[in-house]
Protein backbone atom coordinates (compact mmCIF):
# COMPACT_ATOMS: atom_id res chain seq x y z
CA UNK A 1 0.00 0.00 0.00
CA UNK A 2 3.06 2.79 0.58
CA UNK A 3 4.34 1.96 -2.62
CA UNK A 4 1.08 2.64 -4.52
CA UNK A 5 0.95 6.09 -2.72
CA UNK A 6 4.70 6.56 -3.09
CA UNK A 7 3.87 6.05 -6.91
CA UNK A 8 0.83 8.40 -7.02
CA UNK A 9 2.18 10.89 -5.24
CA UNK A 10 5.40 11.15 -7.36
CA UNK A 11 2.97 10.67 -10.57
CA UNK A 12 1.38 14.25 -9.12
CA UNK A 13 4.53 15.76 -8.31
CA UNK A 14 6.52 14.65 -11.66
CA UNK A 15 4.03 13.54 -14.14
CA UNK A 16 6.46 13.84 -17.21
CA UNK A 17 8.46 10.96 -15.15
CA UNK A 18 5.98 7.90 -16.85
CA UNK A 19 5.39 10.39 -20.19
CA UNK A 20 9.14 9.90 -20.49
CA UNK A 21 9.65 6.21 -19.97
CA UNK A 22 6.36 5.37 -22.36
CA UNK A 23 7.65 7.40 -24.76
CA UNK A 24 11.10 6.09 -24.97
CA UNK A 25 9.50 2.67 -25.65
CA UNK A 26 7.41 3.74 -28.21
CA UNK A 27 10.62 5.08 -29.88
CA UNK A 28 11.94 2.00 -29.89
CA UNK A 29 8.61 0.03 -30.88
CA UNK A 30 8.40 2.65 -33.83
CA UNK A 31 11.94 3.34 -35.02
CA UNK A 32 12.37 6.68 -34.53
CA UNK A 33 14.71 8.55 -32.62
CA UNK A 34 14.13 9.17 -28.73
CA UNK A 35 16.33 12.34 -26.76
CA UNK A 36 14.14 13.56 -24.44
CA UNK A 37 15.10 14.22 -21.08
CA UNK A 38 13.87 14.78 -17.61
CA UNK A 39 15.58 18.66 -18.00
CA UNK A 40 13.59 19.13 -21.19
CA UNK A 41 10.50 17.63 -19.80
CA UNK A 42 10.45 20.13 -16.18
CA UNK A 43 11.14 23.04 -18.53
CA UNK A 44 8.28 22.74 -20.78
CA UNK A 45 5.84 21.51 -18.04
CA UNK A 46 3.24 24.06 -17.54
CA UNK A 47 0.45 21.95 -16.23
CA UNK A 48 -2.01 22.70 -19.61
CA UNK A 49 -2.06 21.46 -23.12
CA UNK A 50 0.49 23.52 -25.33
CA UNK A 51 -2.44 23.40 -28.02
CA UNK A 52 -5.70 23.85 -26.53
CA UNK A 53 -4.97 25.89 -22.78
CA UNK A 54 -6.55 22.87 -21.28
CA UNK A 55 -5.65 22.24 -17.63
CA UNK A 56 -4.27 18.50 -17.64
CA UNK A 57 -6.22 16.21 -15.37
CA UNK A 58 -3.34 14.27 -13.21
CA UNK A 59 -3.80 10.88 -10.86
CA UNK A 60 -6.85 9.60 -12.78
CA UNK A 61 -7.15 5.63 -11.91
CA UNK A 62 -8.23 2.50 -14.35
CA UNK A 63 -7.26 1.23 -17.44
CA UNK A 64 -6.50 3.26 -20.36
CA UNK A 65 -5.97 7.00 -20.96
CA UNK A 66 -8.14 9.21 -20.62
CA UNK A 67 -9.10 12.59 -22.33
CA UNK A 68 -7.40 15.07 -20.67
CA UNK A 69 -4.50 13.23 -19.16
CA UNK A 70 -0.91 14.61 -20.46
CA UNK A 71 0.32 13.14 -23.08
CA UNK A 72 3.35 13.90 -25.01
CA UNK A 73 2.86 15.21 -29.03
CA UNK A 74 5.31 14.35 -31.83
CA UNK A 75 4.56 17.26 -33.92
CA UNK A 76 5.84 15.59 -37.05
CA UNK A 77 5.77 12.31 -36.07
CA UNK A 78 8.47 10.65 -38.51
CA UNK A 79 11.33 13.26 -36.75
CA UNK A 80 10.76 11.17 -33.48
CA UNK A 81 10.96 12.44 -29.86
CA UNK A 82 13.36 14.87 -29.84
CA UNK A 83 13.43 18.12 -27.54
CA UNK A 84 12.38 20.57 -31.10
CA UNK A 85 9.51 17.51 -32.20
CA UNK A 86 7.95 17.38 -28.91
CA UNK A 87 5.08 18.67 -26.66
CA UNK A 88 2.78 18.09 -23.78
CA UNK A 89 -1.17 18.33 -25.12
CA UNK A 90 -3.90 16.33 -23.64
CA UNK A 91 -4.57 13.04 -24.83
CA UNK A 92 -7.85 13.44 -26.80
CA UNK A 93 -5.82 15.83 -28.96
CA UNK A 94 -2.93 13.18 -29.47
CA UNK A 95 -5.36 10.60 -30.16
CA UNK A 96 -7.36 13.13 -32.50
CA UNK A 97 -3.97 14.14 -34.19
CA UNK A 98 -2.39 9.96 -34.11
CA UNK A 99 0.09 9.98 -36.87
CA UNK A 100 -0.88 13.35 -39.17
CA UNK A 101 0.41 16.74 -38.60
CA UNK A 102 -0.77 19.78 -37.31
CA UNK A 103 -2.76 21.43 -40.67
CA UNK A 104 -4.80 17.72 -41.06
CA UNK A 105 -5.91 18.01 -37.77
CA UNK A 106 -6.55 21.65 -38.05
CA UNK A 107 -8.65 20.76 -41.21
CA UNK A 108 -10.41 18.61 -39.94
CA UNK A 109 -11.43 20.41 -36.87
CA UNK A 110 -12.53 23.30 -38.65
CA UNK A 111 -14.72 20.97 -40.89
CA UNK A 112 -16.38 19.46 -37.53
CA UNK A 113 -16.80 23.31 -36.57
CA UNK A 114 -18.34 24.62 -39.55
CA UNK A 115 -20.18 21.06 -40.28
CA UNK A 116 -22.10 20.38 -37.33
CA UNK A 117 -25.94 20.35 -37.40
CA UNK A 118 -26.51 21.75 -33.81
CA UNK A 119 -25.12 24.21 -32.14
CA UNK A 120 -21.73 23.98 -30.33
CA UNK A 121 -20.63 25.99 -27.25
CA UNK A 122 -16.74 26.44 -27.38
Amino acid sequence: MKRSANFQKERLSQPWKKLLRSAEMRASKKHVPFGLTAEWAKSHWTGVCELTGIEFVLGQRGPGPKSFSPSIDRIKPELGYVESNCRFVIWAVNAFKAEGDDDQMFRIARALLSYTKSPVSC
